[in-house]
């Protein structure tokens, strides 16, 4: 008897390149903390 197929990633990296890979949308909020961090830290002293 054959043995069956496990694993194949024919076809699905043009399925996923098709709309484009895009990155998970971050929020806004967390990118301007990020940003003033160390603004923050300096006027705290």
């Amino acid at each position: 008897m054959a043995k069956s197929k496990n694993h194949t990633s024919h076809h699905n990296n043009r399925k996923d390149h098709r709309n484009g890979i895009k990155k998970p949308k971050r929020n806004q909020t967390v990118r301007i903390v990020s940003e003033f961090c160390k603004y923050i830290r300096v006027f705290e002293l």
